[in-house]
């Protein structure tokens, strides 16, 4: 069983000399929230424009099968001095069911921990996109 759920979804944008560097910049202030996986770290230099790419997620885990997860996608661009980001997060309760015992256990949790769980990843949740919005609001447009 997976449940998951998206509980905010944003696009910021800040003006940045070198957009590269600022989205590394970020992602290292962002690393004090959680564990930091970084899936995608692309730069072009070559063609008349120069732009970069940065895809991480930071994760805190809540329990054994339940976590918050923060999904950025830094897209600069170096001849307009932009850097986008795109952050989603959410929340994920995983439960695997392969026999009789562990869907027993999956109704058991469901009971009587997801709704407790569920409070306290929304909390982390909320003090996440509080985390998220302040390191962008200095010089930011915030889009939701």
């Amino acid at each position: 069983m997976i449940i998951n759920d998206e509980v905010y979804n944003g696009i910021f944008e800040l003006e940045a000399d070198d957009p590269y560097e600022k989205s590394h910049a970020l992602k290292n202030k962002l690393s004090v929230l959680g564990r930091v996986v970084e899936s995608k770290n692309e730069l072009w230099t070559d063609g008349p424009e120069h732009r970069s790419v940065l895809d991480f997620s930071v994760t805190e885990i809540i329990d054994n099968y339940s976590h918050v997860a923060a999904n950025f996608s830094m897209k600069g661009f170096n001849e307009a001095k932009l850097l986008q980001v795109a952050v989603k997060i959410e929340i994920v309760t995983t439960i695997k069911e392969d026999g009789f015992f562990s869907a027993a256990f999956a109704e058991y949790y469901m009971k009587t921990s997801y709704s407790n769980t569920s409070k306290m990843c929304r909390s982390k949740a909320a003090n996440l996109k509080k985390e998220i919005q302040s390191a962008f609001r200095p010089k930011s447009k915030v889009q939701s």
